[in-house]
């Protein structure tokens, strides 16, 4: 059965006292990379490849996905390839068979969003648009909607699940916080593990479905990710040296939650300030920032405002907002009375976030360094 325990991800183990800057995340490596990619190797073993199959090129491309926006950069990758798989976790056969008839033409994106509730703004409708009439094959790799194989644990990204509930200290609320971080880094080891044992059989099941592929030299792969994988691509490239990514910006930016999950996906600990971030953060985006903006810019320009501003924030200062919240003050009038002190004045369009980005903020003999 795909995703069966033998291609699990170890655990990690976890290091104490790490600080962000102490390592890159992405060069850290351990024993249990090893013991992976011994892993890995024995799915894709030389010995289990039938003499004249084609070379099989692996390309992944990492962007943001949260809405139309993010997607733009891939449409010029995506005509290069023969076989495309998209991110597309808690899937379902019925899902699969659409976005294959849609890259035969069979359907038409718009006609979904007629009968339901998806917006052309999506990540998803935007990726609908590049396959629509392609004829290329698509497969999926990512955890599939089947409960005997994964059991939800607050799996929901934080940005997407936040919920005001406040621990009676704020040492707790931050435990609290690590405690999130550390089960959707459980998730994402566990949707990654997924993907890698997934990947091989997947593709020789489109090798057999499209005979035309067989008889190519080379069959190139485009799987498209979040730039929260990057763990997958050092997995693969350790396997396969061939083995290519491309990102839609560099450098890449992550939100202060996705660099504390991805120091737990890499066996590392998330500092006080780094928490307190993350909960400032929260309470930020669900706060502050419009609507109406997130559906309208690239996400990673969001990623840009969040790390821009909540910078500006000492712990202490985290720490004197969350005493506040307790007491019954309003989240948006604690940032309102904290931005008039910054000299932050908030951007409602992207021609205002364009300019906010590129300034300097104005410092404040109120903010602790």
């Amino acid at each position: 059965m795909e995703g069966n325990t033998e291609f699990q991800r170890p655990q990690k183990p976890r290091q104490e006292n790490i600080k962000p800057e102490d390592q890159s995340l992405e060069a850290a490596e351990g024993g249990w990379l090893r013991r992976l990619k011994a892993r890995f190797n024995r799915v894709f073993s030389k010995e289990e490849k039938l003499r004249g199959e084609p070379k099989i090129e692996i390309e992944i491309f990492y962007s943001g996905h949260g809405n139309a926006r993010d997607l733009e950069g891939l449409r010029k990758r995506f005509i290069k390839c023969d076989i495309y798989i998209p991110e597309i976790s808690a899937w379902t056969e019925g899902a699969l068979r659409y976005f294959r008839g849609v890259s035969a033409g069979k359907f038409n994106p718009k006609e979904l969003t007629k009968d339901t509730n998806l917006s052309e703004n999506t990540g998803i409708y935007k990726i609908l648009q590049i396959i629509h009439k392609s004829n290329k094959p698509i497969t999926i790799i990512d955890i599939p909607a089947n409960p005997a194989i994964w059991k939800p644990n607050l799996i929901i990204p934080l940005d997407e699940s936040f919920n005001l509930q406040l621990e009676d200290t704020f040492g707790r609320q931050l435990d609290s916080v690590r405690s999130l971080l550390q089960d959707e880094a459980t998730y994402q080891d566990q949707r990654e593990d997924h993907m890698i044992s997934s990947l091989n059989p997947r593709v020789q099941e489109l090798l057999e479905m499209h005979p035309s592929l067989k008889k190519k030299k080379n069959v190139r792969v485009l799987l498209s990710l979040g730039a929260v994988h990057t763990s997958l691509y050092h997995t693969l490239k350790k396997y396969d040296s061939s083995i290519i990514r491309t990102m839609d910006r560099m450098p890449v930016a992550y939100n202060f939650d996705d660099e504390g999950v991805r120091r737990y996906m890499f066996g590392k600990e998330v500092d006080d300030n780094l928490a307190a971030r993350v909960f400032l953060e929260g309470l930020f985006l669900h706060s502050v920032i419009k609507i109406s903006l997130l559906q309208r810019v690239n996400s990673m320009k969001i990623v840009d405002l969040k790390r821009k501003v909540i910078s500006e924030f000492s712990f202490e200062e985290a720490k004197e907002i969350f005493k506040k919240l307790k007491q019954g003050e309003s989240v948006w009038q604690l940032f309102e009375t904290k931005f008039a002190e910054k000299g932050i004045k908030i951007p409602s369009s992207e021609k205002e976030l364009d300019e906010f980005l590129a300034k300097p903020l104005p410092r404040s003999d109120t903010v602790k360094e």
